[in-house]
């Protein structure tokens, strides 16, 4: 399959008092990325206002705000969060019927990322790329590539092997993908028959912002709920390959933030 292009960040929203957070993780990925940022939100005054409140905020970092709105809970508004070549963007949490949904929905889609946001708030700074054993798949390390060298950072990639000799040749494999990019990384190997401890002790020695993993594994969802509250974990998809859209921006200059589009309720029926 074709390397798949993303084109937006995704956030929903339903409560006014939404986590301001989220919306701060998701506003630094668009911006670093150089893509919109999607909101998806049930319509009502307390939620207009936010949405304006977004827009400025938005517009003075030169980020486009596209607002899809629908008074009520429909599949339409939820596929419009979940359209295909998007980031999707959730708190550390996700404890709401609706926010189970969609990760769990998001999760079966190929050309989608989750952001898995830390609670508190922190730049885009150092990455730690994780790869164990059975991680280091081409399609896996090209896509963490190009995402680093969208973000303008040099990487860390940590390697969890069962041996010094494999960590070696899965070092020398995954510098290989990097250097293929023409992007330098700090490549990392731990003998640990305890990953998680094993990644928090780096991630907090080399004091990593973010994590990208896969995917695809029952593992990967393990370290999501030991890290996930201190550190935001981007899950990539390791089946096809991810590629960044083009800079769209010329600077960082404001854009309007009035794109708008209004989902209708598909039928009473279809309420989630």
């Amino acid at each position: 399959m074709h390397a798949w292009t993303l084109q937006h960040v995704s956030i929903w929203l339903e409560d006014a008092s939404a986590n301001e957070i989220v919306f701060s993780h998701a506003l630094e990925w668009a911006f670093r990325l150089h893509v919109p940022l999607r909101v998806v939100a049930i319509t009502h005054p307390p939620v207009m206002d936010k949405i304006k409140a977004w827009g400025e905020t938005t517009a003075l970092r030169g980020v486009a705000l596209e607002a899809h709105l629908t008074v009520e809970k429909t599949q339409a508004a939820i596929e419009q969060f979940l359209r295909t070549n998007s980031l999707c963007v959730f708190s550390d949490t996700a404890d709401t019927q609706i926010e189970q949904e969609l990760l769990q929905r998001s999760s079966r889609i190929p050309t989608v990322c989750q952001l898995h946001c830390a609670n508190t708030f922190t730049p885009i700074d150092r990455v730690l790329v994780l790869c164990r054993d059975a991680d280091l798949r081409a399609e896996y390390l090209e896509s963490a590539a190009r995402l680093c060298h969208a973000l303008e950072t040099t990487p860390i990639v940590l390697i969890l092997a069962g041996s010094e000799y494999d960590a070696e040749l899965k070092q020398e494999y995954a510098e290989g993908i990097f250097h293929s990019r023409r992007m330098l990384a700090d490549v990392d190997f731990v003998i640990d028959r305890d990953p998680g401890q094993a990644v928090k002790r780096v991630v907090s020695w080399r004091r990593c912002s973010h994590i990208i993993v896969p995917r695809s594994s029952e593992a990967s969802d393990r370290l999501l709920r030991d890290l996930s509250a201190s550190v935001s974990v981007l899950t990539v998809p390791d089946a096809v390959s991810l590629d960044m859209p083009r800079r769209i921006r010329s600077g960082r200059g404001i854009l309007p933030w009035n794109r708008l589009e209004v989902i209708e309720p598909i039928t009473a029926t279809e309420h989630v």
